[in-house]
């Protein structure tokens, strides 16, 4: 019969470390900044790899009865002595970085590796980079990299920490050259860098040019680069930051003919511009035709759709926007009145709230987002097709008035693409349209841009890569699958791979990369399906259908934090 007592092994070294403590029996004292601790030489060895190597490789040290230790606090090695003869240590936020290092020297890969565990949960923008260099001294490649992915994804606060204004020139280079640090937009890069400058402006006011290498001011508005950069002094004072500023303005803002000849690392948006976010499809119809206050939402993590909190109103051919992480719904139609009411979802609260009325009703609006602004495009307002423009100012929770189109237009498709408001298509009750016209919000006109190659209303349109894809509709005769893509540089329109069925009404959305073509109506039922444009294959592949509409809705994308 085996026996075997359950406290034999923990009770045996209790009593070795009491007489550790009591200096019994111990054969070696190890001396560290002039303190000795006292230890038995089997324990060590059986315990820790550097002492099994150091006392029984025939090393000097073996046939010492003292040994100096170099390298070392005093405190983490009393700790880690202990931990020999108790299998217990604590680790803090006060011992971790003083612990890991020294569990790196004594080869303790477990103890090392529930350090970095330790500090990966104790990461923060204040942090994060300090640790990413610490991490990277001792060899943790897993903490290395959380971290440094905690540092793009929390880019704008880390780039007001003392950590950032402490790192060096090509290390600030590095980070904003990285196609991934997360920002809502390039202007933010911008900020990062003249804070980083200003923390020490004696020594790196020259840095600026350097600096400007790595930020994409071509993607920067219109009005940032003309009021906010070349106004800076670090920029106005410095040539190569001149050149840089006339590239953006010139060559890619005033004449778009010429952004091909641009360097595509400047005029490409950083990936962290259209990551990770969920899909929100809101009203539209149920399968008897009938208008839903429904909202569901698609987690890309878990390629599925649930549902979320539904509208206090019935609305299908509703205008969604988002804003600041918030979704707006505008207008619509309730099943006997076209609305001019707004709701915001605030996904953190998961509520909707009422928001101010629009001056006019509108259902089969357009819709296009600037500056966190909401621009409220045509529609019908249960008598006739319009061609009025209102804005809604997020912020303030107020409304005002810009130049009306030149074309009135319901059911047409809009977005935004190189600070410009493109509208295409679409229907005044009488003729469907191929024309496309263009909003520009420094002179506040509408001009005519090349017409579509086929006439298409209640299309989905979105902006990706710098071109303006205008997806499925009706021609008056015929449901497309068809698909065009716009070409602002060239100023041409051509077809692209069709859709895997006919989809009017359908709703579009831009998510990692990608276009989602969601719901619709092929011309026999209202679809439930969803489809997704990969640019890299430049194919259509199916995605997981919606769950509680039957077509007609309309999306927009919340991205995460």
């Amino acid at each position: 019969m085996d026996f075997s007592p359950q406290n034999c092994f923990s009770a045996a070294f209790s009593k070795l470390d009491k007489l550790r403590t009591r200096h019994e029996l111990c054969d070696i004292v190890l001396r560290l900044e002039g303190q000795e601790f006292h230890a038995h030489k089997v324990i060590l060895i059986a315990c820790c790899p550097y002492f099994e190597a150091m006392f029984l490789s025939g090393m000097s040290e073996s046939r010492q009865s003292v040994v100096d230790l170099q390298g070392l606090s005093p405190d983490a090695f009393e700790a880690i002595l202990r931990f020999f003869y108790t299998g217990n240590i604590r680790i803090t936020k006060d011992n971790v970085q003083t612990i890991l290092p020294a569990s790196s020297i004594f080869q303790l890969d477990d103890l090392k590796k529930a350090c970095a565990n330790f500090l990966v949960h104790q990461l923060a923008p204040c942090n994060c980079l300090g640790i990413t260099t610490f991490a990277r001294t001792y060899g943790c490649p897993r903490l290395e990299e959380q971290a440094w992915k905690h540092t793009l994804l929390r880019f704008v606060e880390v780039s007001s920490t003392e950590e950032f204004y402490q790192l060096e020139l090509t290390e600030v280079c590095q980070l904003l050259r990285c196609d991934h640090i997360k920002v809502a937009s390039e202007e933010q890069v911008f900020e990062a860098a003249v804070r980083w400058i200003e923390h020490n402006p004696m020594q790196r006011g020259q840095c600026m040019s350097q600096l400007l290498r790595h930020i994409r001011l071509p993607l920067l508005p219109l009005p940032v680069l003309a009021d906010k950069v070349k106004c800076h002094p670090y920029i106005k004072d410095d040539l190569e930051c001149r050149n840089l500023l006339d590239e953006a303005l010139i060559s890619y803002h005033l004449l778009p003919e010429r952004r091909g000849s641009l360097p595509a690392e400047r005029t490409r948006a950083r990936r962290c511009l259209y990551d990770m976010g969920m899909i929100y499809a809101v009203g539209g119809l149920s399968s008897g035709r009938g208008n839903l206050s429904s909202v569901e939402r698609f987690d890309q993590e878990k390629s599925a759709w649930e549902s979320s909190k539904a509208m206090t109103t019935l609305r299908s051919r509703v205008g969604v926007a988002v804003v600041d992480r918030k979704l707006f719904a505008f207008g619509g139609y309730d099943g006997s009145s076209r609305l001019f009411t707004v709701e915001c979802y605030n996904p953190e609260k998961d509520e909707w709230s009422v928001k101010s009325p629009m001056s006019t009703r509108r259902s089969a609006l357009s819709i296009a987002v600037m500056d966190k602004d909401v621009y409220i495009i045509g529609g019908y307002d249960g008598n006739t097709s319009l061609s009025s423009v209102e804005i809604y100012h997020v912020l303030r929770d107020e409304w005002s008035t810009c130049a009306g189109m030149n074309t009135s237009r319901s059911a047409a498709g809009a977005a935004t693409l190189d600070g410009m408001i493109y509208v295409a298509g679409g229907h005044n009750g009488l003729s469907i349209f191929r024309s496309v016209e263009c909003y520009n919000p420094q002179d506040h006109s509408w001009t005519a841009v090349p017409p579509m190659l086929s006439r298409r209303c209640r299309a989905g349109v979105v902006a990706l890569n710098g071109k303006l894809f205008s997806i499925g509709g009706y021609d008056g005769q015929s449901f497309l699958d068809t698909v065009e893509c716009y070409d602002p540089i060239t100023k041409l329109w051509s077809r692209i791979k069709s859709m895997t069925c006919r989809r009017s009404r359908v709703g579009v959305a831009v998510l990692s990369n990608q276009i989602y073509a969601i719901g619709g109506y092929d011309g026999l039922a209202n679809l439930s399906s969803v489809e997704v444009y990969k640019t890299e294959t430049q194919e259509w592949t199916p995605a997981p259908p919606l769950t509680c509409h039957q077509g007609g809705v309309v999306v927009a994308v919340i991205p995460h934090e």
